[in-house]
């Protein structure tokens, strides 16, 4: 039906933060209606976004002259062509949200993610689709897009292609490549930073190449990291066909230890997922429906190998130490025994039911996270794989036959055909022992332990805080105010729950110190806490023979025997070997 769409993107006034966003439309045949959609969720973050609300000023005309349209639903719009050939639409759309998804105009860039604010109509698949930027002359574009005949126009060679395509325009960018097997790499930094070039494009090449000796071939011909180093606290990435947006701060401290293990973390994981979630894909989301809620139970797929998998890399590549590795793998376990929702939701539940409150904490203790359960859950995987196959196959093995059998075919994953592969790979132990805890509510730290001691890595708990061991309680970072309440806890049981404030423990005042002063005062404490609106006096013993939110050490073992050390260096370096 339609022939070829242009969009054309103006900012005239870049305080007011809106796009100017112009359709012009040659129908390839007579129709009466049309209709145009806007997108109400974007890939990569499973929640309903609703960006139409960001629309206003909505016009539709042909030669001059305004054409009738109405509102079917809150994102689509009918307008009435009336057998009409060419027919322009434009709108304004409220970019003023700043993040790693979602588009956002001030004066120094214009950031466009097409999924959250270009109109597509269902009859377009086969248009001729351009894109032409008007901007001011010294911006420069940092986008996967190629290039039409000026710098300003670009030619998607798809509507997919489009919205899976962010771009920002700025005269602010950074700019360094990097070639790995014959493809360029591009790194962007938008925003106030001092990126070491040297040590970036060195680690950025390491993992980058790691990844590709494992799959074999790149599923693109170029990638982008558009990063984005913002003045406040930020961590968010979104993965796209060939690019990937990442919000970083404070930019000042891109290049501290910190800062930059996030950086590379972050770029690792959002690389992998070019291949798992781009071209791997659950088969409910193939192809992607952008009008409703594509549901699937494979969280642990999409985003727990890929958790998993980033991190790995960057010790199999050499980028980070083999200790770095197993203490981010401390950390994620950190978060598994942090969340007592393990007790109540499995990972595949937790997954179909991201659509409904998305990576927010939610209800507590209702939920787990399909990253760290999924990267835990990868992790047992490996582990179980190297030793059922002496050595011979990993995970990487089964990605790859993902990658190969179903990727590059363009069909789906089914939860089946994953079990199918895991089963092949670890002789049937993934059905008869595994799989139970992916689907059922599970404390994962025992079967994770039984696997890591083929390898000589040990989990070792650490000592708590008395008010987070034994009065099962913890505190939002510098609060005294409570974030978790442990499951059937000395604080679950005396009423305490998620955003009460301790005001005073033992009739002391406290500001933001009530878990110090709880932890001072031995056995029984009385505490004043506030509920709302109201305040309460409660007295509240500690538990002293149980552990509430346990946390451990990720080591090797001291005593572990040489051949179990050996399989532990042979794992890091991504080269198993034969074992006995």
């Amino acid at each position: 039906m339609i022939k070829s769409i242009h969009y054309t993107i103006n900012c005239k006034n870049p305080g007011q933060k809106f796009l100017n966003i112009h359709l012009s439309i040659d129908l390839a045949e007579e129709v009466q209606n049309i209709e145009f959609f806007l997108p109400r969720w974007r890939p990569g973050r499973y929640e309903i976004g609703n960006f139409a609300k960001n629309v206003k000023g909505f016009k539709a005309q042909s030669g001059g002259e305004s054409l009738l349209f109405s509102k079917e639903n809150q994102s689509c719009w009918t307008i009435e062509v009336a057998k009409r050939k060419k027919i322009e639409v434009s709108y304004e759309y409220y970019a003023a949200q700043y993040d790693a998804g979602s588009t956002w105009v001030d004066h120094t860039q214009i950031y466009i993610n097409p999924v959250n604010c270009f109109l597509y109509s269902l009859q377009e698949s086969s248009a001729k689709i351009s894109l032409e930027m008007k901007v001011a002359e010294d911006y420069i574009f940092a986008t996967s897009l190629k290039n039409g005949k000026e710098k300003n126009l670009f030619i998607p060679e798809s509507f997919d292609e489009l919205f899976d395509s962010p771009i920002v325009a700025s005269s602010q960018i950074k700019h360094a490549s990097y070639e790995v097997e014959g493809i360029e790499f591009h790194v962007w930094f938008i925003g106030e930073c001092k990126p070491d070039w040297k040590k970036i494009i060195q680690d950025f090449s390491a993992f980058t190449k790691e990844m590709y000796l494992n799959f074999g071939e790149f599923p693109f011909d170029t990638f982008h990291f558009l990063i984005h180093a913002l003045p406040a606290p930020a961590y968010h990435g979104v993965e796209h066909l060939k690019s990937t947006v990442i919000t970083l701060g404070p930019g000042y401290d891109l290049m501290s230890n910190d800062g930059y293990q996030k950086l590379i973390g972050i770029s690792s994981h959002e690389l992998y997922h070019a291949w798992n979630v781009k071209t791997i894909r659950p088969k409910a989301m193939v192809p992607y429906d952008y009008q409703t809620e594509n549901y699937t139970i494979m969280g642990y797929l999409t985003e727990g190998v890929t958790s998993y998998m980033g991190d790995l890399f960057l010790a199999q590549s050499g980028v980070v130490s083999n200790e770095k590795f197993l203490s981010l793998m401390e950390e994620t376990l950190a978060r598994h025994t942090g969340n007592d929702g393990r007790f109540y939701y499995s990972v595949t539940e937790s997954s179909f039911d991201t659509w409904l409150d998305g990576y927010a904490l939610g209800v507590p203790n209702r939920k787990t996270s399909i990253y760290v359960e999924g990267a835990i859950l990868s992790w047992i995987l490996d582990l179980e794989i190297i030793k059922q196959t002496k050595g011979n196959c990993s995970l990487h093995d089964l990605m790859k036959d993902l990658f190969v059998q179903f990727g590059l075919e363009g069909k789906g994953v089914a939860n089946e055909d994953f079990i199918a592969l895991a089963d092949k790979y670890t002789n049937g132990s993934f059905s008869n022992e595994i799989w139970q805890f992916y689907d059922q509510p599970n404390d994962l730290v025992e079967l994770l332990q039984s696997k890591l001691d083929y390898f000589g890595v040990a989990l070792v708990k650490k000592s708590e805080t008395p008010s987070r061991n034994q009065l099962g309680v913890q505190f939002y970072p510098s609060s005294s105010k409570i974030l978790k309440v442990a499951k059937d806890s000395p604080a679950a049981h005396a009423g305490l729950s998620m955003d009460d404030e301790i005001i005073a423990v033992n009739h002391l005042i406290v500001s933001n110190n009530a878990e110090q002063w709880i932890d001072y005062f031995e056995g029984e404490v009385e505490l004043e806490i506030k509920k709302a609106h109201h305040v309460f006096r409660i007295g509240i013993r500690p538990s002293p023979s149980k552990t509430y939110f346990p946390s451990y050490i990720v080591k090797t073992a001291d005593s572990a025997p040489k051949v179990k050390s050996e399989r532990f260096k042979d794992w890091m370096a991504g080269k198993p070997v034969e074992t006995d």
